[in-house]
This record gives C-alpha cells, sequence and structure tokens, in this order.
C-alpha cells in the first residue's frame, strides 16, 4: 500500500518513540534519534496547523459561496471562521436569522 508523505510522518514519531523506548541512554545514537524524534514532531504539528487553517479557509469559501448576490466579499487573508448558528431578530418583526462570526 502506497502512502502519502503527509501520512508518514505519524509513522516515523511512533517509529522513533518505540526506538527511543528500547535504547539505552548510553548508546551512541541516542541524542541523533532523540532530536530526530523532536524533529518530526515539530514537523507533525506544523502540518497539523496548516491543515487546520487550510480547513478554515474551505469554510470561509462555502460560506461565500451560499451568499446571495455574493456583495460582501469574505475571503482575508487574516480572516477566519469562529462559529455559526441561529439568532432572532425582533424588530421590526421576529425573524430567524442564520450568523456566521469570523475573528473580525
Amino acid at each position: 500500500i502506497l502512502i502519502t508523505p503527509i501520512q508518514r510522518i505519524p509513522r516515523y514519531s511512533l517509529l522513533l518513540q518505540e526506538l527511543i523506548k528500547h535504547m539505552s541512554m548510553k548508546h551512541v545514537d541516542y541524542n541523533n534519534v532523540s532530536k530526530a524524534l523532536d524533529g518530526v514532531l515539530s514537523v507533525a504539528d506544523y502540518l497539523e496547523e496548516e491543515r487546520a487553517k487550510s480547513e478554515n479557509i474551505d469554510k470561509v469559501i462555502a460560506i461565500q459561496e451560499k451568499l446571495e448576490g455574493n456583495s460582501v466579499k469574505l475571503v482575508q487573508p487574516s480572516r477566519t471562521f469562529i462559529t455559526e448558528g441561529d439568532a432572532i431578530q425582533e424588530m421590526p418583526a421576529l425573524k430567524l436569522r442564520h450568523l456566521f462570526l469570523f475573528n473580525d
């Protein structure tokens, strides 16, 4: 089975964690393996952050496409989606509104 490079990173960290668990701290390669594990974990964290950013951008684009008339440009480099939900507008008459909350 072929796996994508993104899927390999967690496997590398598991492999290195197992290797360290069974390696003596006095082993000549212990420090190098430990540094490699730190590096792989750092890359995994970075990739997770970037994946979350990408999903958030996709969500903002999807909301933009739902809006009738598309008069407002929601997609901005610094804008992130936070949540959405229904609210009742009381004046001048009761109306159900669907609201989107962004960081700005």
